[in-house]
């Protein structure tokens, strides 16, 4: 996916950008607990916590962990990540 693609590049902005119009377009055809948004949200999770936004990124991360969760399971790899991110996303809350 190009948003995560720039994301991983250091632009994060471009990146957040192109992720938010793919989620849009995937909320308009997938239901709201589809496996597929797990990936979109978690790619937009990890842009907001480059960008020092922890708090919408934990949101975000909450959401995907939660579909991650009801949808692949507990000990699914994609839930696995999602749970260390929240937590490393939590401590920088706690930080800042």
């Amino acid at each position: 996916d190009i948003g995560f693609f720039y994301i991983e590049h250091g632009h994060y902005e471009e990146g957040l950008s192109m992720l938010n119009k793919c989620l849009e377009t995937q909320k308009r055809s997938l239901p709201d607990d589809h496996p597929s948004l797990v990936a979109t949200y978690s790619h937009i999770t990890l842009g907001l916590s480059k960008l020092h936004r922890y708090s919408e990124a934990f949101d975000i991360g909450m959401k995907a962990f939660d579909i991650a969760t009801k949808q692949l399971g507990d000990e699914h790899e994609q839930t696995c990540y999602l749970r260390a991110m929240l937590k490393l996303i939590a401590d920088q809350m706690e930080l800042h």
